[in-house]
């Protein structure tokens, strides 16, 4: 430590210019431990600790904010994208009677509230198959992007259910999630491989789905 002695006043200079140990360090080349054990133990150095704690602190909040800000920017002009493409392949497929059909499909039985999810929810495996279909042709969404899960009651058997819709829709089994069960008290009516749901998880997508679902209306 006694190398850098003939820099303490200069060191104490800039300490006393609210500079931090790190600034120093950088300007003369001392050691921030020898700075500390110069300055620490002083009052007045101590309350420009706290000085450029708070500033430091204020700094960052400003950087994130305006980080946020500059995500939500890049994060919006996405899904703008989104929506233009939606927009665009709307008009090329407004005739094709099955991307009408799995927009009539979805408007139906598809989720509308998460912002991320891309599902439908029923029990006919045909039409299950017809929504993945659709997830491959028309959205060039690839099968181990595809996830499923499956809504069985308590006394089925999840492996059995899971062979079965597997099978029915083409999904490898697994691409499926843990099942999730509940309980009846009528089962009369009891379906036999329970209810499936069927989805991709993309913000992009879906803002082109809501974005079918605000158009197509107007087509007809």
């Amino acid at each position: 430590m006694g190398v850098f002695l003939k820099y303490k006043d200069k060191a104490l200079e800039l300490r006393l210019q609210n500079k931090s140990y790190l600034e120093i360090s950088k300007a003369l080349g001392i050691p921030e431990s020898t700075l500390s054990n110069w300055f620490s133990k002083q009052a007045w150095s101590n309350e420009i600790k706290i000085k450029l704690t708070k500033v430091a602190k204020e700094k960052h909040i400003v950087r994130m904010k305006a980080m946020g800000v500059a995500r939500r920017t890049v994060l919006q002009d996405y899904y703008d994208k989104a929506r233009a493409e939606a927009t665009k392949e709307l008009l090329r497929n407004k005739f094709d009677p099955a991307f009408m059909f799995c927009i009539a499909l979805y408007y139906g039985e598809g989720d509308k509230v998460s912002s991320h999810q891309l599902r439908v929810t029923n029990s006919d495996p045909e039409l299950m198959r017809i929504f993945k279909i659709f997830l491959n042709k028309y959205m060039n969404v690839k099968d181990e992007k595809i996830w499923a899960q499956l809504i069985l009651y308590k006394d089925l058997n999840s492996d059995e259910c899971i062979d079965y819709w597997s099978k029915k829709i083409a999904l490898n089994k697994a691409r499926f999630t843990k099942s999730s069960f509940i309980v009846v008290r009528h089962k009369e009516n009891k379906l036999k491989y329970g209810i499936c749901i069927v989805g991709v998880s993309s913000r992009f997508l879906k803002e082109k789905m809501l974005q079918w679902l605000k158009l197509v209306p107007n087509c007809f």
